[in-house]
């Protein structure tokens, strides 16, 4: 029996020895776990600060989006603006133009016809020229003729009359009356 006791025992004892030897393992291991974990929840922690951070830098970019997106609108309204103004200046501008060179193109075309139709009348009114001169001439000649007859009748009235300088005008007179008579 002592020695099923002391068998028993030293079976008992290697077993407990066994059991201990797993229980420090599991005790070792407990603690690598543990430690783990810690620093685990330490870098959880850093993960969370982390995504905290980003979150508001995330919050900062969409506002910052916002903002420049109502820049970029108000730039481009105004620029939409100041485009549409110049466009419609252009086009005013280019319109003049070209109403500027329709009538140059019109002031042409007249003008090249008023010199088509001198030309065409310029025979004509040369010859009218040439026969209203001869007109002129003829009656100027006759008018020459008339006013030395008429100036021939004064002097031969003054001659008449006994010649006399001073009653020259109202010789001259009297020779006008009998000669519109």
């Amino acid at each position: 029996l002592g020695q099923a006791l002391s068998e028993c025992s030293g079976e008992l004892q290697r077993q407990m020895a066994a059991v201990m030897l797993t229980q420090e393992a599991f005790v070792e291991r407990r603690g690598r776990l543990q430690d783990e974990r810690a620093n685990l929840q330490k870098r959880m922690e850093e993960l969370n600060s982390e995504i905290t951070q980003l979150d508001t830098e995330v919050q900062r970019c969409n506002q910052q989006v916002q903002q420049l997106r109502a820049q970029f609108s108000q730039n481009t309204s105004h620029y939409d603006g100041l485009l549409g103004g110049s466009s419609n200046i252009a086009m005013k501008l280019c319109e003049r133009k070209s109403k500027a060179g329709a009538f140059r193109a019109c002031a042409q075309r007249a003008l090249s016809l008023a010199k088509a139709a001198e030309a065409r009348r310029r025979p004509e009114l040369q010859a009218q020229k040439q026969r209203r001169q001869l007109q002129l001439n003829r009656q100027m000649s006759v008018y020459v003729k008339q006013e030395r007859m008429r100036l021939s009748a004064t002097a031969d009235c003054a001659e008449a009359e006994g010649g006399e300088a001073q009653d020259l005008p109202e010789l001259t007179a009297a020779a006008q009356e009998t000669w519109h008579a």
